[in-house]
């Protein structure tokens, strides 16, 4: 049986220190790390995943990834293995605790040049990948994560760069609407404009793909297209038509999801933005009754989205009381939406406030029964506010 002193001995071993990686390294991984010169492809992959894991970014630990690279034959690199120890890389590389303690210590450059020489070793086995077969395998979007990698690592080797495009261009054709707003973004975000490729994704948008393409990839595509300065007037033209269509025949639920999406995209453009909230105004004009409002899947959550942007009115709400004088007497299912006691307190909160009762005794009638209803069956176990 071991002394307790081995024991302690042990686990002091294995408590990183504070601010940083432990001082040494396990018994598997100075294994790993000892025959480094000859890894194969998955154990140097499985060794840059680890440092990543531990943020150990010590200078013999790169330095034998990069040596490893320089030695191994081009090919012998597998595709997913690069990819991985790149992302792997990338990730020890942005730590924001790395970046602080190599700050303090002054140690920036030197910390740069090491990984930048790791990443240009990468790039050129992927380039041999790609004068192979390799890059072919390669879907749409692993080309267009690839090139975001070296992007956000202010790396761009250049014949890496032609293979990864010259990939792009043959499969545009073949591309979904999603890959091809995925691709227009990012070229436009690193500001790599090619009137060319952009002549052939706007040919392949109009013959293939436009039947394809829904409101927010329209929203993006014209973004992004404009950002990168192409102005062909048949492109757009072809583009707002089917911007046109498309939100002439969108249910107003989709209408309604649209418009919350559209913060999150990157680029946008504001002639479709504002198209799209005309069409949702022009659809709530027709909300009359409860029949309109259950075309929502959440009509409290529908009207406080309207009240936030300023475009609810007594009409609207008129429609929602008649909608909770129906609602109160639905159970709770997946295809019936009944209002809790809190939603039918904000409904009649709401319609005080925009006047709805104050005038017509029906819709008081409607909003004074919906209470009592909600009241008779006793809210949901009692458990509401009224």
């Amino acid at each position: 049986m071991a002394s307790r002193g081995a024991r302690v001995g042990r686990a002091s071993r294995n408590v990183p220190r504070k601010g940083g990686a432990s001082s040494t390294l396990s018994p598997g991984l100075s294994a790993e790390l000892a025959a480094l010169p000859k890894a194969k492809s998955g154990s140097l992959r499985r060794f840059a995943e680890y440092l990543a894991e531990s943020k150990d970014d010590r200078a013999e630990n790169i330095e034998g990834i990069v040596n490893r690279l320089k030695s191994m034959e081009r090919g012998e690199l597998r595709l997913w293995d690069a990819l991985a120890i790149a992302q792997s890389i990338a990730k020890l590389k942005t730590s924001p605790q790395d970046q602080r303690c190599y700050k303090h210590e002054n140690k920036t450059a030197e910390f740069s040049t090491r990984f930048d020489l790791l990443f240009l070793n990468v790039a050129d086995h992927l380039h041999a990948l790609g004068t192979s077969t390799g890059l072919q395998q390669m879907s749409p979007r692993t080309l267009i994560d690839t090139l975001c990698l070296f992007e956000v690592l202010n790396i761009r080797p250049k014949a890496l760069y032609v293979d990864v495009m010259h990939q792009l261009v043959r499969q545009v054709t073949a591309m979904y609407p999603d890959e091809l707003t995925a691709l227009l973004v990012t070229m436009a975000r690193i500001g790599l404009s090619s009137p060319a490729m952009l002549d052939r994704i706007a040919a392949a948008i109009q013959h293939s793909q436009l039947q394809n393409i829904r409101y927010l990839h329209g929203c993006e595509l014209a973004g992004a297209m404009a950002a990168l300065g192409y102005d062909d007037s048949g492109f757009f033209t072809a583009l707002d038509n089917r911007m046109k269509m498309c939100a002439e025949m969108m249910p107003v639920e989709e209408v309604w999801d649209t418009l919350k999406y559209l913060p999150s995209l990157q680029y946008s453009w504001k002639p479709y933005e504002r198209a799209i909230w005309e069409e949702l105004t022009r659809r709530t004009n027709k909300f009359y009754n409860e029949l309109h409002v259950d075309e929502m899947s959440d009509p409290v959550g529908f009207m406080q989205f309207l009240r936030l942007h300023k475009r609810l009115d007594k009409r609207f709400m008129s429609a929602m009381a008649a909608w909770a004088r129906v609602a109160v007497y639905r159970p709770t299912s997946r295809t019936s939406r009944r209002p809790t006691a809190r939603e039918l307190a904000l409904i009649v909160d709401y319609c005080q406030e925009y006047g709805v009762g104050t005038d017509d005794t029906d819709n008081k009638h409607v909003l004074h029964k919906a209470v009592r209803t909600f009241v008779g069956s006793r809210g949901e176990d009692g458990s509401g506010i009224f």
